[in-house]
């Protein structure tokens, strides 16, 4: 990947951030030199690969040298990438016109609402950053917003985002303070707000973060080739620091007045010049504070990673293929429906596939018991022609107690089965599904999937029977090598409704229990979640709400179509109090199913 050219325009800056630390002094890059960079820059790059970054200090405190770097770019390549930093402060509209004009790509700093953008920034003015907001409310889809998290400011980082949301920007990049004192709990607090936002983000695929495409692992700077105002040339924009002046002079590779290429540059070995860097840190700031920042950027990392693998989400669809089954949980869904429609039949599955493989790439086969379908093996198979890429098999598990229907099934197509266990202890399970012997068979059915080497992922539906032996579920999972499990909170409907008062018991009550359970599954290195439970009941645990999660669904259920099942489940099926409006996941939870609160009420959900 070629690396950018960072144009350090001037460090003088019209603010005072009390997170910045950057060395300020007067003076501007002379045009020559920045035209000399840009030249022997673009006769290094064989193509428009390559990026300009323009920065400061506050680059348009000389805004018509500004101008006229920027025309030379444009005179020399129409073509490439030219980005500007800004604190925003001095923008114009006709400022935004030009830069527009000249396709550049605008950064501006703005930490959030104006409470927190005046918490750091000594400088700026209530009247002047409302004139900044208003320009963002003009121009913003076309902005990148800055936002720099502070650990001041880190608890109100993820409102932040929203407000700025809520203004029309959809690009961002977090920059979270590096080299502050960080404490433990702000260190928490910055990993919670970064896990809320990729949450968010999952479900809104506008927005754009700039974070993914960031060559930044030289904690959290940008490696480039950085040209500063006297000439001289840098791998990191690391050296604009105040504590880096003292041995500058020995990260300096060059001068650009003494060059006559760049090419010589690039083909020196980076990664030696990024460990001399990384040296010199670690020798300069304190282990505390390299810690925090390693912390931080570790953090950073993470959200990163979550956003990359949320790009690209697949959709699936869940076909109910018959009501009937051979177990009676007292909790079922399903209810009596058994009896008004057992089995589906085959040619209308195989068209309801057909339609739905157009938008689908994964399909779930669900019931009642879909493995006693008549016609279970050929629906697999049918499957299997449509080139789904996951076929899953969401069942009891009892069938495949049996080994040659393991082999079958597999062989028919199936790629991932979701038996259901809810108990630790034959007694217990038996008691919940009402029919004795099941514990057995769902348990030898789980061995034999993992022994033909199948990915299995259990249910266990949370009851008044069951929660107190929750953590018991969870390590005779892990003994079973199951590949992720999920504690589901039961919902009241169907048979579960009937038996309300004697089956169902308060969430409160079930957390202690399901977050030991999670706590084995999790040493054990297993993916867990627990579902339908809110994220103000979950605090520490929040990552592993199973809502974050669930892929995007079309449901199939005889005559019944539901295109989209989360806008169904949301808008439909849960609910949210009075309060939650004032809780910070507001935004992303989706709230307990709409039953529960009928039944217990709203106290047990307080805002966070």
């Amino acid at each position: 990947m070629t690396l950018p050219l960072i144009i350090i325009i001037t460090h003088q800056c019209n603010l005072n951030c009390r997170y910045c630390l950057s060395l300020k002094k007067r003076g501007f890059i002379k045009k020559e030199i920045a035209f000399q960079a840009i030249d022997l820059y673009f006769s290094s790059l064989a193509d428009d690969s390559g990026k300009i970054k323009i920065f400061g200090g506050e680059a348009l405190l000389k805004i018509n040298l500004l101008k006229e770097i920027i025309k030379y770019i444009r005179k020399q390549n129409s073509g490439i990438a030219i980005e500007l930093t800004t604190n925003g402060t001095l923008l114009e509209y006709d400022i935004i016109g030009w830069l527009k004009n000249y396709k550049v790509n605008l950064s501006i700093s703005i930490d959030g609402d104006e409470k927190s953008q005046l918490l750091n920034k000594t400088g700026i003015s209530s009247a002047i950053y409302q004139k900044t907001i208003s320009l963002v409310k003009k121009a913003s889809l076309g902005m990148i917003i800055n936002m720099v998290i502070a650990p001041n400011n880190v608890d109100n980082f993820f409102r932040n985002f929203i407000y700025l949301y809520n203004l029309s920007v959809r690009k961002f990049n977090f920059l979270p303070a590096s080299y502050l004192p960080w404490g433990k709990r702000e260190l928490k607090l910055l990993e919670n707000q970064f896990n809320l936002i990729s949450f968010f983000i999952r479900n809104h695929p506008e927005v754009y973060v700039k974070n993914i495409d960031i060559n930044n692992d030289l904690l959290l700077f940008n490696l480039g080739i950085v040209v500063d105002c006297n000439g001289d040339i840098f791998f990191t924009d690391a050296v604009m620091t105040k504590r880096l002046q003292k041995i500058k002079k020995n990260l300096k590779i060059g001068n650009i007045k003494n060059l006559n290429s760049l090419k010589s540059l690039l083909r020196l070995n980076t990664q030696q010049q990024k460990e001399k860097i990384e040296s010199f840190i670690k020798n300069l700031f304190e282990q505390k504070a390299l810690k925090a920042n390693q912390a931080i950027d570790s953090s950073l990392n993470n959200f990163v990673e979550s956003l990359k693998l949320s790009v690209k989400k697949d959709v699936r669809v869940d076909i109910k293929i018959g009501y009937q089954c051979n177990n009676r949980c007292f909790f079922c869904v399903q209810g009596n429906k058994r009896e008004k429609c057992s089995f589906v039949d085959e040619s209308k599955i195989k068209k309801d596939l057909i339609k739905a493989r157009k938008t689908c790439q994964s399909v779930v086969f669900t019931g009642g018991e879909p493995t006693i379908h008549p016609n279970f093996l050929d629906l697999v198979r049918f499957a299997r022609e449509l080139n789904f890429k996951i076929i899953q098999i969401q069942t009891n598990g009892r069938m495949f107690a049996y080994k040659d229907f393991c082999r079958e099934t597999i062989k028919a197509g199936a790629n991932e089965f979701s038996p259901a266990l809810h108990g630790h202890k034959a007694d217990l399970h038996d008691y919940l599904t009402n029919i004795s012997g099941s514990f057995n068979q769902t348990s030898q059915g789980i061995k034999n999937l993992k022994i033909l080497g199948q990915k299995v992922i259990t249910n266990t539906v949370i009851t008044k029977f069951n929660y107190r032996y929750l953590p018991e579920i969870a390590r005779l999972l892990v003994y079973l090598n199951v590949d992720q499990f999920q504690f589901a909170f039961i919902h009241i409907v169907g048979a579960a409704w009937e038996k309300r008062n004697s089956i169902v018991p308060r969430k409160s009550l079930t957390i202690p229990y399901i977050k030991k359970g999670l706590d084995i599954g999790i040493a054990a290195g297993k993916k867990v979640m627990v579902e339908a439970m809110p994220y103000c009941l979950m605090k520490d645990y929040e990552r592993y709400v199973a809502e974050q999660v669930i892929p995007d669904s079309m449901v199939i259920e005889n005559k019944l179509v539901i295109k989209d099942y989360k806008k169904y489940r949301v808008n439909s099926g849960k609910t949210k109090g009075p309060d939650c409006a004032n809780c910070i996941y507001f935004f992303i939870c989706e709230g307990p199913w709409r039953e529960y609160p009928e039944i217990f009420g709203w106290d047990e959900f307080k805002p966070v």
